[in-house]
């Protein structure tokens, strides 16, 4: 099934049967560059909810739009400046999913303390269990094609038989806060070198990793530690 079009009131590759498909261009995987896609749009697009699912099809750039060679592909160079009449009035159906997404990293970053950090289980549960895949070099090559990583400008690498999240100072001189994952799905968590522990129904028991949702939900908060320290 072909990506459809992220505008509001356009309907390219909504209809495969009785539509031609229309190229469809995925969201930059640079932060800057999102800004700028996002901007451009008339009607409100949440950065945290954009994926690599999503994008803006051909007819929301002009012809002859000036485009840049990425990965053996020409992308747009510049943003969409083509929208439907009314599509800044376009409003998007909640996404229920994101919205209890949302609920776990604030409830998350209010509960952080020295004695680590504790979840309800009631709001995990309501977050989408998106599986990871099922080994750990699996694991790592799919990270290359999830924006959240790309988002927050995350290293990762593998290392013996661990799997190595960094997010590093804008020196690239200092680790700000690390995610290590073992073969056995095992996870432990570092800020500023010291060992922050999630417990209360992030991760089960076992503190393993069984979806996509808990590790988004692991960076967006030390994401929040790391810029809002002792908070």
């Amino acid at each position: 099934m072909p990506r459809k079009c992220s505008i509001g009131l356009c309907k390219s590759n909504y209809n495969s049967v009785s539509q031609a498909r229309v190229s469809i261009f995925r969201f930059p995987h640079t932060e800057e560059e999102l800004d700028r896609w996002l901007a451009a749009i008339p009607h409100k697009i949440d950065k945290d909810k954009v994926t690599v699912n999503m994008g803006i099809c051909a007819r929301h750039w002009p012809d002859n739009f000036p485009t840049k060679r990425v990965k053996g592909h020409d992308i747009p160079a510049v943003p969409p400046s083509i929208f439907p009449p009314g599509a800044e009035l376009y409003k998007p159906r909640p996404n229920h999913a994101s919205t209890s997404m949302k609920k776990v990293v604030n409830y998350f970053q209010s509960a952080a303390s020295n004695n680590g950090i504790v979840i309800p289980r009631e709001y995990i549960n309501s977050v989408a269990k998106d599986n990871i895949p099922s080994t750990l070099v699996q694991l790592a090559d799919s990270l290359k094609s999830k924006l959240f990583i790309h988002q927050h400008k995350l290293t990762y690498f593998m290392k013996g038989d661990c799997l190595h999240l960094l997010k590093l100072n804008d020196a690239y001189t200092v680790i700000d806060y690390s995610i290590h994952i073992n073969q056995s799905f095992h996870v432990t968590v570092n800020l500023a070198a010291t060992d922050v522990e999630i417990h209360g129904g992030l991760l089960n028991q076992e503190k393993k990793l069984l979806s996509w949702s808990q590790l988004k939900i692991m960076i967006q908060v030390m994401e929040n530690l790391r810029k809002n320290p002792g908070s």
